[in-house]
């Protein structure tokens, strides 16, 4: 019940605010979703096709990496090397290095990157020492977890 009232009152402001109309295009297009959303509405439209018929190249290759993200988290989806690729190509060609460095952070890289690889574009990465270690652990954690896994049936 208490969070039924709490979504009805943030219905209720973003409406308010929906219908003040000082926003930029992006952020009305996403606070229309989000009320469609409270309002139980099943047709409103994902972050990305907004992105993208804006034609904001950067918000909407966000987004993908976003939703790959989660479908391969909850195993909706997994992670493929020509995924990998596409991204990397695209973010390449928008000037987002860091963001194509960082892929072999994503859900089920690890399997993909060869270790050379990965340590490559770790090291590339814009991040302290500390922090480079700690996707070298989780990299290679990642990895081990993956190939001596007792439900996959492999040694």
């Amino acid at each position: 019940l208490a969070s039924r009232r709490r979504a009805a009152a943030l219905e209720k402001r973003i409406a308010n605010l929906i219908e003040e109309n000082r926003f930029g295009v992006h952020l009305l297009a996403r606070l229309n979703d989000v009320l469609a959303y409270l309002r139980g509405e099943e047709d409103f439209t994902a972050g990305s096709e907004t992105f993208f018929e804006f034609e904001s190249l950067t918000g909407a290759l966000d987004y993908l990496r976003g939703e790959k993200r989660k479908a391969v988290s909850a195993g909706r989806d997994v992670m493929t090397r020509e995924w990998l690729d596409f991204y990397e190509t695209a973010a390449t060609a928008l000037g987002k290095l860091g963001d194509a460095n960082s892929l072999v952070t994503m859900p089920g890289a690890a399997a993909i990157y060869r270790p050379r690889e990965a340590l490559r574009r770790i090291r590339a990465m814009s991040a302290t020492p500390w922090h480079r270690l700690r996707l070298i652990v989780q990299y290679f954690a990642s990895r081990h977890l993956r190939t001596h896994d007792p439900r996959d049936g492999r040694p």
